[in-house]
């Protein structure tokens, strides 16, 4: 398992993020006309702005500078009310708190490629360039050093206090005082879930506990964590080049044999009900839903088949997507070309011909089909591109933004919007 290191300028609260929460109803109000470079969009009331001297600070929801202009590179705060920025004004790498006071920093090659989880970051160490070696170690929001950067590779603390480490190219277990607990001798390793995890050893995966008993024996190729005691596993079908691959199946957290490992897709749908495809040589078999136990639902196949949300899940007949209940039964007909699934306030994206709009739960348009895109945002709201400028429309199908903008972002009430060739701030808390 490696870690791939990506340094963004800007990280975002989730533009898309699907989970509808509430409609701010305040008619649209400029905070401040397009003056910044680059906006980050609003998180814990704050957001990061580049000016014109590509440096960045942080704004508050009145457009107001409230953390100066001082960092190369600045990422949004977190529900912890910590943000990381890279390259201050002494060249360090590190954290600041919502005033703005640095936490910590790093100088030199020890750098933050990651945020703070429960307490603690995992930072970097680059201990040599060419070619290219980085170890890994853990930080506390004082700037203690928890764990010191000698491995190759670090997971996420779980619920019985263990993490996956890497070192010699092995992997173990340590706590969270970094006493290893199960020694380094697994080629490969997953998070525990559920009190257990998957471990590679000498080409095969099982499953250990957190006294290292081996609980599942190691006969799969490929191991998933468990979720509402279930897991994916598989194993090598055939390798075409540089390309590997599987069968899949479904085990119990008891290590028995749910569906066989003889699918060449299992879908995790919510852990209880899961979509499977068998690969028949020559062609595709039709998707099919099963349930936890591997029983197959609904007695019918489907040529796409996709998670229930709000108790629909979106399907493909033929040539174009309609609605199942939970019962397999169609409520809204297959006629459209795309189908999202339903949010939890009862809309979904769907297309034809190209054209985008959003519909109820009932199939009613609430959005007419006439965009180029549409896009999931925060609070119920859409994202929509037409002539290939974009605007806002909220769950009711009320513009609250003209498709005019070049781009837009928004969170907490708050839309980031850039006209021409910087950003401004709307307000419509």
């Amino acid at each position: 398992m490696k870690r791939l290191i990506i340094v963004a300028a800007i990280a975002v609260c989730s533009a898309f993020n699907v989970s509808a929460q509430i409609i701010y109803t305040s008619e649209p109000t400029v905070v401040c006309e397009e003056q910044f470079k680059d906006i980050g969009g609003f998180c814990e009331g704050l957001s990061a702005v580049k000016n014109d001297e590509g440096l960045y600070g942080y704004i508050n929801y009145s457009g107001e500078v409230v953390i100066p202009y001082q960092f190369k590179y600045a990422f949004n705060f977190s529900k912890d009310g910590i943000a990381r920025y890279q390259v201050g004004p002494d060249q360090s790498r590190g954290f600041i708190d919502k005033e703005g006071n640095i936490l910590f920093s790093f100088l030199g090659s020890i750098g933050v490629p990651f945020d703070f989880h429960e307490g603690y970051v995992i930072v970097s160490n680059v201990v040599r360039e060419i070619p290219l070696e980085v170890k890994f170690g853990i930080y506390n929001t004082a700037g203690d050093e928890f764990i010191a950067p000698i491995y190759d590779d670090l997971g996420h603390m779980t619920d019985n206090r263990l993490r996956f480490a890497k070192k010699n190219n092995k992997f173990g277990y340590i706590n969270e005082y970094d006493l290893e607990i199960i020694p380094f001798v697994y080629d490969g390793a997953t998070d525990f879930s559920e009190d257990l995890a998957g471990v590679i050893l000498n080409g095969k995966g099982g499953y250990i506990d957190t006294l290292n008993n081996v609980i599942i024996p190691f006969e799969y190729q490929q191991v998933n964590p468990f979720k509402n005691g279930l897991a994916i596993v598989a194993n090598i079908e055939s390798v075409y080049q540089t390309t590997v691959f599987y069968h899949r199946g479904l085990i119990n957290n008891k290590g028995e044999v749910i569906l066989p490992v003889e699918y060449d897709r299992v879908n995790t749908l919510d852990h209880k009900i899961f979509a499977i495809r068998k690969d028949l040589g020559d062609k595709k078999d039709l998707w099919k839903y099963i349930d936890g136990q591997g029983n197959e639902l609904f007695g019918k196949g489907f040529k796409e088949a996709n998670e229930f949300s709000n108790g629909l899940a979106a399907v493909k007949s033929e040539k174009f997507f309609g609605y199942i209940n939970e019962s397999g039964e169609e409520v809204i007909p297959a006629t459209y070309e795309t189908a999202d699934y339903f949010q939890s306030n009862g809309r979904a994206i769907v297309s034809l011909k190209k054209k985008y709009g959003v519909i109820d739960n009932q199939g009613k348009e609430i959005i007419p089909l006439l965009y180029q895109k549409i896009l999931k945002c925060p609070d119920g709201y859409f994202f929509v591109q037409l002539k290939g400028k974009w605007g806002i429309i909220d769950e009711n199908g009320k513009e609250i933004l003209p498709c005019i903008y070049k781009d837009l972002k928004y969170n907490e009430g708050m839309f980031c919007v850039k006209e021409k060739k910087l950003w401004g701030v709307i307000s419509v808390r």
